[in-house]
């Protein structure tokens, strides 16, 4: 600031003319340490967006992939594509695809949307928050869809589990808000249902298809891992009516421990024992105490700590091999449930905080 200063005026005008002058002054010493506090402003503080990296129109036997980074959470538009593999391994606002022929689509987790339009003959793997097919026919779908799917207008539509892995996918998941353990990819839900044929249905074998697009991924530069015990999202599907079922509720690190369940039922059950489903929602203490009685005081503290993930298992002694499998399993607290009331009471409260 301004030194002080003492000076000896004759009257009040001059007192005032000096006020006036010594203000103007101050401004001027100060105005340099203004500007140094001012934010630098820097050519990489305003990204420059190049729209033809989320533009991806008139292939014809050819290719085109987005590596991670490169779409930065933009919206992409797929369109006009004949024999031709399209590959987005980055994150992305949500997707159009329009018009598309005998093509392979790999889309990253999205945070909205992913929309199909008049598109035939299409292998696709998908992850997103809501898909939509119209005008469609004769589409694989590999897919981890966190609402229910819905194909409208549309034919021999063949859905299965998602499947691939690569090292930044579980990072993507979480970027678009998405859980791999919240896909409901069997629960396909038919607008213009036909009275004569059906439009869709699930597969829960891994498709042939799937090695096919493994190796185009890897000559595109890019190589998708569709090893089963290298999966991100867990392979669920469809349960018969006569198998024993079991719920097993992991509690935080519930993700975490997830993961080494997972693990260790694939390597000692993968041929006896099926998920049916998964899902990671956060529970309340109030909720946990409903389900599990209050007796269990340890459940309910761990409940308050973060999510919780379910996984719903059948086949034969499921329960037993679940039980095993959690003692071996080191993380968090895991509780195994085996009648069938607490397990339906568990899919309504997970259904009704996701609000699906």
């Amino acid at each position: 600031g301004c030194a002080s200063v003492w000076l000896k005026v004759s009257n009040q005008s001059d007192w005032h003319q000096l006020c006036v002058s010594m203000g103007a002054l101050c401004a001027k010493a100060a105005s340099p340490k203004a500007a140094q506090e001012a934010p630098a402003q820097y050519s990489w503080d305003k990204r420059e967006v190049d729209a033809s990296q989320f533009q991806i129109a008139n292939l014809n036997g050819s290719s085109a992939i987005r590596l991670p980074g490169s779409v930065n959470g933009e919206q992409i538009s797929i369109n006009n594509c004949k024999d031709s593999s399209i590959f987005i391994f980055d994150n992305a606002a949500g997707a159009l695809v329009d018009k598309c022929d005998n093509c392979l689509i790999f889309i990253a987790p999205t945070k909205s949307s992913v929309f199909l339009r008049n598109c035939t003959n299409c292998k696709c793997i998908i992850a997103c928050q809501q898909l939509r097919t119209r005008d469609c026919r004769s589409l694989d779908l590999s897919l981890c869809c966190v609402t229910l799917p819905i194909v409208e207008a549309s034919s021999d539509v063949r859905f299965s589990c998602f499947r691939g892995s690569y090292f930044e996918l579980i990072g993507q998941f979480t970027a678009s808000g998405m859980s791999p353990y919240n896909n409901r990819w069997s629960r396909v839900h038919d607008f213009t249902p036909s009275s004569s044929s059906v439009n869709f249905k699930t597969v829960t074998k891994t498709p042939e298809w799937v090695k096919e697009f493994a190796a185009a991924t890897e000559k595109a530069g890019f190589a998708l891992d569709v090893a089963e015990d290298k999966f991100v999202v867990p392979l669920t599907g469809e349960a018969t009516s006569d198998d024993e079922r079991c719920l097993v509720v992991l509690f935080h690190p519930a993700a975490t421990t997830a993961k080494k369940f997972l693990k260790l039922m694939h390597e000692a059950h993968k041929d006896s024992i099926k998920l049916v489903k998964t899902v990671e929602f956060k529970m309340t203490a109030e909720s946990c105490k409903k389900l599990f009685g209050a007796e269990a005081d340890a459940l309910h503290q761990a409940a308050a700590k973060g999510p919780v993930v379910g996984i719903e298992m059948s086949g034969f002694d499921a329960k037993t091999a679940a039980r095993v499998t959690a003692e071996a399993v080191k993380g968090g607290a895991i509780h195994v449930v085996d009648d069938s009331k607490t397990i339906y009471a568990f899919d309504a409260l997970a259904e009704q905080v996701l609000k699906v």
